[in-house]
């Protein structure tokens, strides 16, 4: 999940979050939950992407901090479960039904 569709995709919510949140890391976090998964961060999700970004001392290093959202399960599949190798949507799932 990090090819370059997904580093240029971090880049653009970057610039986003910074239009919509201002300057303020506290503030970005919260939109880029609220627009990536519909909710707010825990404060262990809050803490930890603080922690994180204070290492980030690059635009391009703070750029990829947003790239951890996109590999989360929650972001991945609609209902947060990790699914097991050969999944496919496009097939309806484990049993390859259509829906």
């Amino acid at each position: 999940y990090n090819g370059a569709f997904v580093n240029e995709q971090a880049r653009h919510l970057a610039s986003r979050l910074e239009r919509e949140a201002g300057p303020d890391l506290g503030k970005q976090i919260d939109r880029a939950y609220r627009l990536a998964l519909s909710r707010s961060p825990s404060t262990a999700e809050r803490d930890a992407l603080l922690a994180h970004a204070g290492l980030a001392a690059t635009t391009a290093a703070r750029d990829q901090l947003w790239r951890v959202l996109f590999n989360l399960n929650e972001f991945v599949y609609p209902d947060g479960a990790a699914r097991p190798s050969g999944f496919s949507r496009a097939f309806g799932g484990i049993g390859g039904e259509r829906p």
